[in-house]
């Protein structure tokens, strides 16, 4: 049975690092100019808060780990030597401040058994794959934090098991019971909102 999978854009293009007006900006950043730094931070808010609100579906919160997130961009601009996409870049910077945010907040708890949780993820599948980003979001505010987080990490980004252990602080299966668990959630959600996919 295949892993659900559903791509969310990072970055609009890998030739970010060529636009002169990216260039200005970044120089104006690293010169601590405010409008600068005003005008980047405008320029990505709309995809960075998706992304914060992922993982912290609470919008004051998803606004503190954006804010905390840009302020370690323009804290580490420095370390940015052109290689690679530059969206991508802040991208990682402000995923891994919304993952401290909620890593400050919750335990991540294994509890019951895997047994049985693989059951019809094809209609999570199928389902998913039919939902826009926004009604994506309105799906995942509704898992408990940290089995969201997990779930954000291994179906929407791609992570392994193992690399989610590692970046989370937790055991793999912990990591694969959260999976699973947010496919049972999700697909009692989706039943609702897709009977037709109903077997």
């Amino acid at each position: 049975m295949s892993p659900l999978t559903i791509t969310i854009t990072t970055h609009l293009n890998s030739d970010d690092t060529d636009d002169k007006g990216l260039s200005a900006l970044i120089e104006g950043c690293l010169a601590n100019d405010r409008r600068s730094q005003e005008m980047l931070y405008r320029k990505y808010y709309g995809r960075m808060m998706t992304t914060c609100l992922r993982f912290n579906p609470n919008p004051d919160d998803a606004l503190e780990a954006l804010n905390n997130g840009f302020y370690n961009v323009f804290k580490n601009l420095k370390q940015y030597k052109g290689n690679g996409s530059f969206d991508g870049w802040v991208y990682h910077i402000v995923r891994n401040a919304a993952l401290d945010f909620v890593r400050k907040r919750i335990k991540y708890i294994e509890t019951g058994s895997l047994d049985g949780l693989d059951a019809d993820v094809e209609l999570v599948e199928n389902a998913c794959e039919q939902l826009e980003v926004n009604g994506l979001l309105k799906l995942l505010e509704s898992l408990p934090d940290a089995t969201r987080t997990v779930f954000n990490l291994f179906a929407l980004e791609g992570f392994t098991h193992k690399e989610i252990a590692k970046m989370l602080e937790i055991s793999e299966g912990t990591s694969k019971w959260h999976a699973a668990e947010a496919r049972k959630l999700l697909q009692s959600k989706l039943i609702q909102l897709y009977p037709h996919l109903k077997k």
